[in-house]
Parts: C-alpha cells; sequence; structure tokens
C-alpha cells in the first residue's frame, strides 16, 4: 500500500488529524465510529493481520499530512510480528499523501522500486515452486 489507512478506528492514537474522520464520515462510511464501531474495525486492515498474509511493501511518506506516518510503522511492526512472509517498510522523504498522483523524479523512483520488489517476489515465488 501506498500512504495506507490502517486502524480507522485509531486506537493506538497515531493520526494526527481528523481530516480522516471527516472523510470517512461525510463520504465513504456516512456514519460516526461511535455510531458503527463494527464496520470501522472491519475496515482497518490492522484488525486483518493474520500469519497467511501475503508479502507486503508499505510505502508512506515522511510530510503526509492526511494519513499517519506512525500508523504505517505500527501497521509494518504488527504485520512483521505475526506474519509468515516479508513485511518490508519504504519512508520516502518529502513526500506528501498522494505524492505519486502526478510524475515526479520522486514518484518514477518509487514506482521502479515497487516493480523491482514485486519482480523479485515473483521469481523467489517461482524458484520456491519449480516443479510443482
Amino acid at each position: 500500500p501506498y500512504y495506507g489507512i490502517y486502524d480507522l478506528m485509531n486506537e493506538q492514537n497515531l493520526q494526527l488529524t481528523v481530516g480522516l474522520d471527516i472523510i470517512m464520515r461525510k463520504n465513504i462510511i456516512k456514519q460516526t465510529k461511535q455510531e458503527n464501531t463494527e464496520i470501522y474495525r472491519h475496515m482497518s486492515p490492522i484488525n486483518h493481520i493474520n500469519e497467511a498474509a501475503p508479502p507486503f511493501l508499505i510505502i508512506h511518506g515522511d510530510k503526509d499530512s492526511l494519513t499517519s506516518l506512525g500508523e504505517a510503522q505500527y501497521f509494518a511492526s504488527r504485520l512483521d510480528e505475526v506474519s509468515k512472509q516479508s513485511v518490508e517498510f519504504a519512508e520516502i522523504g518529502g513526500a506528501q499523501h498522494a505524492f505519486d498522483v502526478f510524475s515526479s523524479l520522486r514518484s518514477d523512483y518509487v514506482l521502479l522500486g515497487v516493480a523491482e520488489r514485486l519482480e523479485q517476489w515473483h521469481r523467489d515465488f517461482l524458484k520456491k515452486n519449480k516443479g510443482n
């Protein structure tokens, strides 16, 4: 995920603004956390971590003002504790939320890095499953 949201309930108090709450309430769920706790928890990836998770490459800008870098780091650490697969974290210096919407040297290099990592996971998968 790029600049993901992992805990809609903000149970670790890592979200720094109320912007996400407003977007969720007005445009997506159309209810507050208090009005529909069940759906907020169900939609939170943090609550679905398990050992069978696929490999993850989590990307987050250190200047993101909408979603929390700390929450992304927390999710990555929790996932890494539980998952049997690779969990990697790329903190992108100087990157704001949605930094990849418009092409830039930064977004192009991140894209190349993601493509390379996916190709490596695919090569590893083929190597591991050769002959099956």
